[in-house]
């Protein structure tokens, strides 16, 4: 009877454990099968990617003015295009597929963000937690700005990156 407890458990353990990997796995699938496709489509709901070569690291980044998904990057409001030379926003939230790395990343680290057709390269030149009011990282220099949430609901984790 032991035996048969010991087995069962193992079982579930292994199923609990497999669960959130397949679903990270579903999902860089998804996200290289966009990145891939040659779909005109594609760009009406995804702005482009980001890539940390660091975490081998790849997301979509979706489009438009929508609340944060639970598994893309988001288009910041008041962002800019990818490519328009302005200060590209993206936030998501701090989950194991989205931006739970950006804790880990370090200055001096590259981001690649693309819109499907060009890259474009960054180095992480500032990390800092601000307040949710701070509008300061919303101006318009010539940058990439990452936002995600912290354990405080009013504070954010914003890391500010340069073009290479």
């Amino acid at each position: 009877m032991l035996k048969r407890i010991i087995k069962v458990l193992l079982v579930l353990s292994l199923f609990i454990l497999f669960i959130p990997t397949y679903n990270k796995y579903k999902l860089d699938m998804k996200v290289d099968e966009v990145i891939l496709s040659k779909d005109s489509n594609i760009t009406s709901i995804y702005e482009g990617y980001i890539y940390i070569p660091k975490y081998n690291y790849k997301n979509l980044i979706k489009k438009g003015d929508r609340a944060i998904d639970e598994n893309y990057v988001s288009m910041h409001k008041l962002s800019s295009s990818i490519g328009e030379g302005k200060n590209i926003i993206l936030s998501g939230h701090n989950n194991r597929y989205v931006f739970h790395k950006l804790y880990s990343i370090r200055v001096g680290d590259e981001i690649i963000i693309s819109d499907f057709r060009h890259d474009f390269r960054y180095i992480v030149n500032e990390k800092r937690i601000v307040d949710v009011s701070d509008s300061s990282i919303f101006n318009d220099e010539n940058r990439l700005t990452l936002i995600t949430c912290t354990d405080d609901t009013q504070k954010r984790l914003v890391v500010i990156c340069i073009e290479k």
